[in-house]
């Protein structure tokens, strides 16, 4: 029985019934790949040597997009160009590769903050033993395509021993499995926050995850991997903080500049229409009522001391009024943030 997740049915269901229970399955593609199944072969000590042209240096550079995101994950630079120089010089040192990601086909006992990569390799540490790769890697750095962000990369360990629960049948046939596949887990909350998907929200129909064991590049993103945890964790605290501290420094003085603008604003045009008003005439009466609205300007109420400048003045009917210069700021309605801007300004929010 072949049991296909919503996502991946990409037809509707026949509407010709022979009445049958049968079904017909059309494999396009095998896995692992053919790159991986050579990667396979290139790192067991054991098996067949792959072709040399697959294991072209040029072929197995990681990508300028990865490189950005872990040299911004606080890997130095120099340790990828060493890393790619190692490669160039021994092709049988790569220690990364694009593995296709499946579910856990023992049922879900596989524990939900692990993955196992099946495969041999040789173990440098062990006077080049074969072993498996499960043996030898605990941790391995997991992203995928497109990755943008630090959050879709993830340190994962790697499953190395068989939980209690695990039947050894169980074991074995996982154990028994070429590699070329990263096997996600389906216990624990998988079915609400999936282990593939907190990785670039990556699922299981297909996708190719990157897979990085090199130590020289892991060590470095296992504490940029902390951190990355830490700020999640404080996430919603600094939210709430950058919400008020966006009140106290924007809108505040940008309350404030209004009101000093306005009485510049008045200041600027109460100087010009005295100046004229030795003419006499309409602007020395402009010129007396600018005269009182100044005083009612340095209290701070700009907005109105300009409002009464430009009515019942000569020529001055056209004038736009307070309304459309001045208007209304509005603090939006955040709890504590407004009663944090009515302290700062002395007045009520509006």
């Amino acid at each position: 029985k072949i049991q296909l997740p919503p996502s991946m049915i990409k037809v509707p269901p026949s509407k010709v019934s022979d009445g049958g229970t049968w079904v017909s399955l059309i494999a396009t593609s095998a896995q692992p790949s053919r790159s991986s199944e050579y990667l396979g072969r290139k790192l067991d000590p054991d098996a067949k040597d792959p072709p040399k042209a697959s294991m072209d240096p040029s072929k197995w550079r990681l990508r300028e997009m990865y490189q950005r995101l872990i040299v911004g994950l606080g890997v130095p630079k120099n340790v990828i160009q060493r890393y790619h120089r190692g490669i160039k010089r021994n092709p049988g040192g790569i220690q990364h590769a694009h593995l296709r990601g499946v579910c856990d086909p023992t049922g879900g006992l596989i524990p939900a903050d692990c993955i196992f990569i099946p495969g041999f390799v040789k173990d440098i540490g062990d006077d080049n033993m074969r072993r498996m790769f499960c043996s030898v890697y605990k941790e391995v750095f997991v992203t995928r395509s497109p990755c943008m962000e630090p959050s879709d990369a993830k340190i994962i360990k790697v499953l190395s021993l068989r939980p209690e629960a695990m039947p050894q049948e169980s074991w074995d046939f996982l154990c028994n499995l070429r590699f070329g596949h990263i096997v996600f887990p389906t216990a624990g909350d998988s079915a609400s926050n999936p282990l593939c998907f907190q990785v670039g929200e990556g699922d299981l129909d297909g996708d190719d995850y990157l897979v990085v064991w090199n130590e020289d590049i892991i060590e470095p993103l296992k504490q940029a991997s902390h951190s990355c945890l830490e700020q999640k964790f404080h996430q919603k605290e600094d939210l709430v903080s950058d919400r008020k501290e966006t009140i106290r420094f924007f809108f505040v003085p940008a309350k404030e500049f209004i009101r000093g603008h306005f009485r510049d604003t008045v200041s600027a045009s109460a100087s010009s229409t005295l100046a004229a008003a030795e003419g006499g005439g309409a602007c020395a009466g402009a010129a007396g009522s600018m005269s009182s609205s100044l005083n009612r300007a340095s209290s701070g109420d700009a907005g109105d001391a300009y409002a009464g400048t430009c009515t019942n003045q000569p020529g001055t009917e056209a004038l736009p009024s307070r309304t459309s210069l001045m208007p209304e700021i509005k603090v939006p309605e955040c709890g504590t943030e407004a009663a944090l801007v009515e302290e700062d300004v002395g007045s009520k929010p509006t």
